[in-house]
């Protein structure tokens, strides 16, 4: 490739009826102007180019960079989503699990609750047919022992000893007053412990 020097430096022979050298020179001159012009202009396109193939690099080293950041990002939020995931399904069979347990306590302590009640409910009962019978076998004994008094009163010794009349009838009133009455109040209290002893208490007011 010429360079604006060889251009300058070429030599031509002279003839005769040859070109005119000071023209030829001039337009020489023209052509080693240009000539320098679109070597300069080349040499600063060329810059320019470098310049702008070095951002052009620079730009792709940081996209490569962030493409690789964004990668790592993904990765990141990957394993955030799935540490939160399974976080969450260990909190939530945890508290499944409390819930189920919760549940099998308060039941089974329904059910020792509820077992507890029928049975004291059957022991009071136990207790109020004892009761009942007690009264009932007291009563029985009782009326024995006033239908024997009343006999005894009745009786030839207590009238002579009196003096009424040996045939005087018993009033029948006296005879029957227990049957036509009705059974005296019986008062049960417990007696303050958990032996399950029920205490009959019965009236201090006389049978009359």
């Amino acid at each position: 490739m010429l360079s604006p020097i060889d251009i300058h430096d070429k030599q031509f022979n002279v003839k005769m009826r040859g070109y005119d050298q000071d023209e030829v020179n001039d337009f020489l001159d023209q052509i080693i102007q240009d000539f320098s012009d679109l070597i300069k202009r080349n040499e600063s396109l060329s810059a320019d180019l470098k310049a702008a193939q070095a951002q052009v690099d620079e730009f792709q080293g940081m996209k490569e960079a962030l493409n690789k950041s964004l990668i790592l990002a993904q990765d990141a939020a990957d394993n955030v989503k799935q540490n939160a995931q399974s976080d969450a399904d260990a909190i939530i069979a945890r508290a499944q699990k409390n819930a189920d347990q919760l549940a099998n306590d308060a039941k089974a302590h329904h059910d020792q609750v509820v077992g507890r009640a029928a049975d004291d409910a059957r022991r009071y009962q136990i207790e109020a047919d004892d009761a009942k019978r007690n009264v009932q076998e007291f009563r029985q004994h009782m009326k024995m022992l006033l239908e024997a008094e009343l006999e005894a009163i009745g009786g030839a010794e207590w009238n002579q000893t009196v003096g009424a009349p040996i045939d005087q009838p018993v009033p029948a009133s006296a005879e029957n007053k227990l049957d036509n009455e009705g059974p005296a109040p019986v008062e049960s209290s417990s007696n303050g412990s958990d032996n399950g002893v029920t205490e009959i208490v019965f009236p201090d007011e006389p049978i009359k």
